[in-house]
């Protein structure tokens, strides 16, 4: 269900995304509108994702610049649409969050122009590809424009353009990419009054009924999913949607044959990793890791990279949504010592080349660098050595001594019951290394990478230096427990 910037429902409003909820699934659109305390609040994700669709429109505002905007006003939507009407009428040609009301269904345009003596309707996505959804969306907005009587000549999606590299300066023809989708609509404006007329009829009577499916998880997680799962459906935490291993359909064809929770499962047929899971019992397979460590050679590297992307490249030979590294955290084990090295860039400049520069200075010149799920760190490093053609050769032989600690716990040669399943560090962590769990719940502002991406990003805006030498302070932190948990992990294989 689309997430928006507020609610300009009060008097009964309907809005677009409530109506893309109820074509998604009518029972989240009666929640939304009847149980609101049931809606889980948007996740510190989602909101990344909604403030990224706020950048990204408000710059692509600049291919039709000199517009005027219409204010957000959720509790008055009529004085939006008041206010959209007088600029139509004063021969405004570009209007940005153009607002319009009919039967009671609110819809803002995201760019209205005028161009060759006619409008045309512009809807910006942050995301590089076309989705039905967006068709959908953009049928309903140009069904409740034209019902204005503002007649459309063109129903246009912009985008971000997946093979667009920015180069020294920002080119946004390049970086976006403008789709007429106006023949497209046109089937899924046929239904739109009468759908509208059953949203209405449905919010006069009680909850609709509608049984948990794959609806509830794609295109995302349906905000309404522990009420539907956990107080409806009865779907334990632990249940046979976290068998690892299986596909979502498949799991739901073991639920409606009966089998809920992991302890229903018969074991007849089930894989190594799913039977492990649901046994539930500790497995260790002694051989399998004697030989996994036998390849690590000394001195051994830990290395984790933090990284963040953006929407709209900041620097040269970057893509839309393009990993870009600016800190790293290294432990290197000599013997008896333990060694820490750690880097964090400037965020005022582009961090790779001096990062790719202390990378090579700081990992000695033999030894394993050990990273957890090294496919990761191992693209970050080709990426740079791709970049810089003199760092080549050294960032070319660091890649290929990376070694994954992961293997042993994706490959079950290690399985503790409470991973529950799964090999992600982040459920290998706590089960092998519990005190860590509360090491990281300590740190001081960033616990995770999504806060460490989030925090860097959105330093340039925070002016007091105090504040930001302690954003710093707390995102090294994070940084060095990352690689401090790889040294404990390893410590416990050596130890089996």
């Amino acid at each position: 269900m689309e997430q928006t910037r507020g609610n300009p429902y009060n008097k009964g409003m309907l809005s677009k995304s409530q109506y893309m909820a109820y074509l998604h699934c009518p029972k989240a659109f009666w929640l939304f509108r009847k149980r609101p305390e049931l809606i889980s609040e948007p996740s510190a994700h989602q909101q990344s994702i909604m403030q990224t669709g706020h950048t990204v429109g408000a710059r692509a505002r600049d291919l039709f610049p000199g517009g005027s905007e219409i204010p957000f006003l959720p509790e008055n939507p009529g004085e939006m649409a008041r206010r959209t009407r007088y600029l139509i009428e004063s021969g405004c040609t570009t209007i940005y969050e153009a607002a319009f009301i009919h039967e009671g269904m609110f819809a803002a345009a995201d760019i209205l122009h005028w161009d060759e003596g006619s409008w045309k309707l512009y809807e910006v996505k942050s995301s590089m590809s076309l989705k039905d959804s967006y068709v959908l969306d953009m049928a309903l907005q140009s069904w409740v424009i034209e019902k204005n009587g503002v007649s459309l000549k063109s129903v246009n999606l912009i985008n971000l353009n997946r093979g667009y590299t920015r180069e020294e300066e920002l080119d946004l023809g390049e970086l976006f990419k403008i789709t007429d989708l106006s023949l497209r609509i046109r089937p899924h404006l046929i239904p739109i009054e009468e759908n509208i007329e059953r949203m209405k009829v449905l919010l006069e009577n009680t909850e609709p009924e509608r049984e948990i499916g794959m609806h509830c998880l794609s295109p995302s997680e349906c905000p309404c999913h522990d009420y539907c799962w956990r107080t409806l459906a009865g779907v334990p935490v632990e249940s046979v949607f976290t068998l690892t291993t299986t596909r979502m359909d498949e799991k739901f064809e073991l639920f409606n044959k009966g089998y809920v929770s992991l302890m229903d499962l018969p074991k007849e047929g089930l894989g190594k990793a799913q039977l492990l899971q649901v046994e539930g019992k500790l497995h260790i397979e002694e051989e399998n890791i004697r030989n996994f460590l036998a390849k690590i050679e000394t001195p051994v590297i830990h290395l984790d990279f933090e990284s963040f992307q953006q929407a709209l490249p900041e620097y040269p030979g970057i893509k839309p949504f393009q990993q870009i590294p600016f800190q790293y955290s290294l432990h290197i084990e000599e013997g008896d010592r333990l060694v820490h090295k750690e880097f964090l860039a400037d965020r005022e400049s582009d961090p790779r080349r001096v990062l790719a520069e202390r990378l090579i200075e700081d990992i000695p010149e033999e030894g394993t660098i050990l990273a957890y799920n090294k496919t990761f760190e191992k693209s970050v490093i080709n990426r740079l050595a791709a970049r810089f053609p003199d760092l080549q050769p050294k960032l070319t032989s660091l890649s290929e001594r990376l070694y994954d600690l992961m293997e042993p716990f994706q490959k079950r040669w290690y399985y503790h019951p409470e991973m529950e399943g799964s090999y992600s560090i982040k459920k290998v962590l706590p089960a092998l290394v519990p005190e860590m769990e509360q090491a990281y719940g300590d740190l001081p502002g960033v616990h995770n990478g999504g806060e460490a991406s989030s925090v860097w990003q959105n330093l340039p805006s925070v002016t007091d230096p105090a504040e930001v030498e302690e954003i710093r302070r707390g995102l090294l932190e994070y940084c060095r427990l990352d690689t401090l948990a790889m040294v404990r992990i390893l410590d416990i294989l050596r130890k089996v």
